[in-house]
């Protein structure tokens, strides 16, 4: 575990300061945009065409179209439609996939077109919202960490009785009777008795990692050479995977004959034209010679899907299409497991290299099917990967949301198939090509669940996409994290108020960072005087103990006052009288009725260390199903300036980022915006003037700038469409923090899901797993 500062800061932190959102500048450049429509020109339409703009010339034509246009209106000369649309190439395109024409008068908005509309004067957008004063008290770990050297345990831990903290090294015992001690939680100072207690069995340091199921190897990551697992190359090769794109330079690609050629036939002034699908081909094919010199253990199997699913395997064997029942997420998965299992990469290289470059395009994009078979195949070994590579929205078979009405049945699909991925330790990367939209706010969930990589890529940077991908192998599956405090501190931005937070994480890679961020529960004075009772007690008898029942008095019925349970165990050890013992108890009361007059609920005024325990179960690559637990304690202050002095911004950054993101992922985008204003500023206060803090705080602005570009363009679009932003309905912006959004989930959240666009489906989910 790594804190964000040298020190808890322990004070209730509830201020909130005020931010202020001006959206005039995205007013205004939604309005320019839809005075380009209304001058002919339409950048949808521009980008969609592009895929079939062989040679460039229906660029050109289209802005010689808009230049004669626009030329006309400024001269009052009227031009000839007919001679402006034959300048321009015939658009082959699905009318389906072109913008549909703003309607005259839209009553479901209550809006009238621009024509009609009195010229006046853009009215101010400002919003303000409320953001949480931040503080350092963040928590951050690096899962690179599961690899390094660690004390095993064979035994079992054993767990507080009601908060589930596991006994550590800075545990304190005492003796009870016999060989039974009593351990006093140190997270929620319930008692927990251990019996027949042996010193073996309580660890002696911080970092400690238990069996729960032993493997034939004991690390946590196994030998490169022994690495068995499978990685499943998903290729799309529906018909606009044939879309070519510009290059310069010697361009190496393969063809049937195998000869190696420096550029294709179809070439011009040192340009040559490459299609997706051969961008791809040389990718794998470059990968292949890789994996046999790194990882020869490795399992590759091939899956390509256009209208059907054609399992191609280790290309050893003749190949499996699924072309029936593709609706028929079950039928997919059986036929997928007949499919025998991938022989090391070693043995089946030549023979894979051989029938990639045999891919060619065709038909439609049956994407949810070849995920489904994808996932199969890869679940039969832990550890596994999947790097699905499309640019195309899924329209056939199951998970298909080409339409609306199919939405919320993909939605489901998708879900499954996380779930499945979770549960077989599966990663999931996504990779779309540039100029595309294929989903990737809901095929990225995917990726964000399992540890897998989403991105937007270059079909002539594929190669260099698809190694990140192999070279970062899954350290460990079936991650669960659970963080627990202090019974007098919380973990915010949770749905429960909770000093233990779970948190299921799935397949882990060793640049994965996971945060946390904790407050300080509100102090509340102890009444002295106990409430009325209708019933009047027994004089002669304690609270809360039997004393006639014979019995020995339960540990549970009693106060939590450590003096009067420290005398109840003595007096137990030493056999005293029913008299004495009550004595003793009415005594012991007696004192404590006396503190409680001027004592706090909350002790953190008393204390210089809180603790801090980080348990992680997990199975690693080599199925060794183990838990690891990290304790310790961190010294506390009371002084802010103290605790910001003392931060560490690499944490404070990593932990900014991942929460703007997850809230533009909720649909928060206002509450993102001020979320990232205000911890910009905060960055800039706390951090350093060494060469590495410039560097972090460089890389920190980049990805902030890049983040919020994405939300102010889909904000000018919801503008440009709706006349306002969805985030005007946000509740985020009438008092409550931003923060408080991260819990909730809302119509506007909804909307967001199915509208967001792709560009920004990436950068949300790159930015949640960052790790500066």
């Amino acid at each position: 575990m790594e804190h964000a500062s040298e020190y808890a800061y322990v004070y209730d932190n509830s201020d909130c300061e005020e931010i202020e959102l001006n959206d005039d500048e995205l007013y205004e450049t939604a309005k320019e945009e839809e005075n380009q429509y209304e001058d002919g020109f339409d950048p949808l339409r521009t980008t969609y065409n592009r895929r079939f703009d062989k040679d460039g010339s229906f660029m050109r034509a289209m802005r010689e179209a808009v230049r004669q246009h626009r030329e006309s209106q400024k001269t009052g000369v009227a031009t000839d439609e007919d001679e402006v649309d034959s300048a321009m190439p015939v658009d082959t395109t699905d009318a389906a996939a072109r913008p549909a024409p703003a309607p005259a008068n839209d009553s479901a908005e209550g809006t009238t077109s621009p024509s009609e509309q009195p010229a006046a004067e853009p009215p101010k957008h400002v919003k303000k919202a409320k953001v949480r004063k931040a503080d350092p008290n963040i928590i951050a770990f690096r899962f690179n960490k599961l690899v390094e050297p660690h004390h095993m345990y064979t035994g079992d831990p054993i767990p507080c009785k009601k908060c589930d903290a596991y006994l550590s090294h800075i545990s304190q015992l005492k003796d009870c009777r016999f060989n039974d001690q009593i351990w006093t939680c140190e997270f929620c100072s319930d008692e927990n008795a251990i019996p027949g207690f042996s010193s073996e069995q309580k660890p002696a340091e911080s970092d400690v990692t238990y069996m729960v199921e032993a493997a034939p190897t004991v690390s946590g990551i196994i030998p490169q050479e022994s690495d068995d697992s499978i990685v499943v190359f998903c290729i799309d090769i529906s018909g606009s995977m044939g879309t070519t794109f510009e290059t310069t330079g010697d361009v190496r690609i393969f063809t049937d004959s195998e000869e190696r050629r420096s550029s294709r036939p179809r070439t011009l002034n040192q340009i040559s034209f490459v299609s997706r699908l051969e961008g791809a081909v040389m990718a794998i094919d470059y990968q292949m010679t890789k994996l046999v010199q790194q990882f020869p253990g490795r399992r590759v199997c091939l899956v390509t899907f256009e209208s059907t699913v054609e399992v191609l395997g280790d290309c050893s064997s003749p190949s499996t299409r699924i072309t029936e029942n593709l609706h028929d997420v079950d039928y997919v998965m059986e036929e997928a497991g007949r499919i025998d299992l991938p022989r090391p990469i070693l043995e089946t290289c030549t023979q894979i290299r051989e029938r990639v470059r045999q891919l060619r395009t065709l038909g439609s994009t049956a994407l949810g099917p070849a995920l489904a078979v994808a996932l199969t195949i890869a679940g039969r070994k832990g550890g596994s990967q999947v790097i699905m590579c499309t640019d195309g929205l899924a329209n056939i078979g199951v998970g298909a949301f080409e339409y609306a009405s199919q939405a919320s049945e993909a939605e489901l699909f998708y879900n499954q198939m996380k779930d499945y991925a979770v549960e077989h330790g599966v990663s999931v990367s996504v990779i779309s090509i540039e100029g595309s939209d294929c989903k990737l706010s809901q095929l990225g969930v995917l990726a964000d669940a399992t540890g897998g990589q989403v991105n937007i890529v270059d079909p002539m940077r594929l190669r260099e996409e698809f190694g990140s991908i192999l070279a970062n192998p899954i350290l460990a599956t079936n991650v669960v994290a659970t963080l627990h405090l202090h019974e007098c501190l919380y973990v915010r931005n949770e749905e429960a108020v909770s000093s233990t937070v779970s948190k299921n994480v799935g397949a882990v890679t060793g640049d994965q960072e996971i945060t946390f961020e904790y407050g300080v529960r509100k102090a509340t004075k102890v009444d002295a005087t106990p409430a009325a009772s209708s019933v009047e007690p027994d004089a002669s008898k304690p609270a809360g103990i039997d004393l006639d029942a014979g019995t020995t008095p339960n540990p549970e019925d009693m106060d939590t006052c450590q003096e009067r349970d420290a005398r109840l165990v003595t007096i137990a050890e030493m056999s005293l009288s029913e008299t004495q013992l009550k004595a003793e108890l009415e005594g012991a009361d007696a004192r404590r009725e006396g503190e409680e007059k001027t004592a706090s609920l909350n002790p953190l005024s008393e204390l210089d260390f809180l603790p801090f325990q980080l348990q992680l179960r997990y199975t690693g690559s080599d199925g060794t199903k183990a838990i690891r637990v990290f304790t310790h304690m961190h010294p506390v202050t009371r002084e802010r300036s103290l605790a910001e002095e003392k931060a560490n911004l690499r944490v404070v950054t990593t932990h900014s980022i991942q929460v703007t993101a997850r809230l533009a992922e909720v649909g928060a985008y206002s509450g993102s915006r001020a979320y990232n204003a205000h911890m910009s500023n905060v960055v800039k206060t706390w951090g350093g003037s060494g060469p590495r803090d410039d560097g972090l705080l460089k890389r920190f602005n980049k990805m902030s700038d890049d983040l919020m570009g994405d939300i102010r363009r889909t904000q000018r679009t919801e503008y440009r469409t709706r006349g306002h932003t969805y985030s005007d309905d946000e509740d985020d912006v009438d008092g409550v923090p931003v923060q408080c959004r991260l819990t909730t989930r809302s119509l506007v959240t909804k909307m967001r899901n199915t509208s967001r666009n792709d560009q920004l489906a990436k950068t949300v989910f790159k930015s949640k797993k960052t790790a500066f």
